[in-house]
């Protein structure tokens, strides 16, 4: 594979991803935990494996990679997940295949289309493992990134460094005279004063794989969390026979909201151990959000016109 190059002990290759207004930002789908109400500490509560990128531009598919270990810890599933298979997806999708590196959105994007392959198994069991909707963390200070941490489990991050600021576990911005480099990085815990971090480049490096950093002083230029992990015996059922006929709205009842959630479902965007409700509640907001995201239409969470019309023709089609 011609974009892998092992020259290096310690590698980056995170790219900033290009605006897109289709994304959703997790601070309209989730409120935030109040400062008074988040513990002074915290780690996730899961082994999580440190992983090393061994010189490859791939710390995107290791920050993917880790995201999913921590989902099937979740459930009681000790698995560990291909690192590098994840990274080579992105650059089948990423528009740059030469490049070294890839795009934060785009670790998500196969995440949620392709799954994730377990280490030392086949890729044909990759679709088993994949989220279903993600979003772009939109408040990155301290306070948020805290409460997206706790709410989603592992953000990925992404943090413009030097070389000569991230020598030691407790890591600085580059100053203005050193080279920089986009990295990709997962944030796993906090203490008092700062962000815990989980690096991809070994177990030797920082606080055995780990690093702290005060976003306040340091903030990630971009960050994303998984909203929805599917289970892993998810299967796509046969595509519903509805017919849209009226608008929806949020707190509506009935078999119409009923409906909606299973055609939601069977687009990727409602949880498939959900069942339908008839209750158009914040899961059914988000859901429809991500549909209309995913067709490039103003998130208002609304099943209005433009949205009923689109799904209709999706259905038919």
């Amino acid at each position: 594979m011609p974009w892998f190059r092992k020259t290096k002990q310690y590698t980056t290759g995170g790219l900033e991803s290009p605006r897109d207004h289709r994304d959703i930002l997790l601070g309209s789908v989730q409120q935030p935990i109040p400062m008074n109400e988040l513990p002074e500490q915290y780690i996730i509560p899961y082994q999580l494996p440190t992983i090393d990128q061994n010189g490859y531009p791939a710390c995107g598919g290791c920050v993917g990679a880790t995201i999913k270990n921590e989902k099937e810890r979740r459930e009681g599933n000790l698995i560990d997940f291909d690192w590098l298979w994840i990274y080579q997806q992105c650059k089948k999708i990423d528009g740059i295949p030469t490049f070294e590196g890839t795009f934060g959105r785009i670790v998500f994007k196969v995440l949620k289309d392709f799954g994730a392959k377990p280490l030392n198994q086949l890729e044909t069991e990759a679709p088993k493992y994949r989220i279903g909707a993600y979003a772009s963390v939109d408040d990155r200070s301290f306070v948020g990134l805290k409460s997206a941490i706790i709410q989603n489990g592992v953000v990925f991050a992404r943090l413009v460094i030097s070389m000569e600021g991230f020598q030691t576990a407790y890591v600085r911005p580059p100053k203005s005279n050193e080279k920089t480099y986009g990295h990709f990085v997962s944030l796993i815990g906090w203490n008092k004063n700062y962000i815990i971090g989980k690096n991809s480049w070994g177990a030797w490096w920082g606080d055995k794989g780990l690093f702290y950093f005060n976003p306040d002083t340091y903030a990630p230029t971009e960050c994303w969390v998984s909203l929805v992990d599917l289970p892993n015996d998810f299967v796509i059922n046969a595509k519903p026979k509805f017919v849209f006929t009226k608008c929806l709205y949020p707190n509506m009842t009935g078999q119409d909201v009923s409906n909606l959630q299973t055609a939601l479902k069977y687009f990727g965007c409602f949880p498939i151990i959900m069942k339908e409700s008839g209750v158009y509640d914040t899961v059914t907001i988000l859901g429809v959000k991500q549909y209309q995201a995913s067709k490039g239409l103003q998130q208002t969470g609304n099943f209005g016109p433009t949205t009923l019309k689109m799904m209709n023709q999706d259905l038919a089609n």
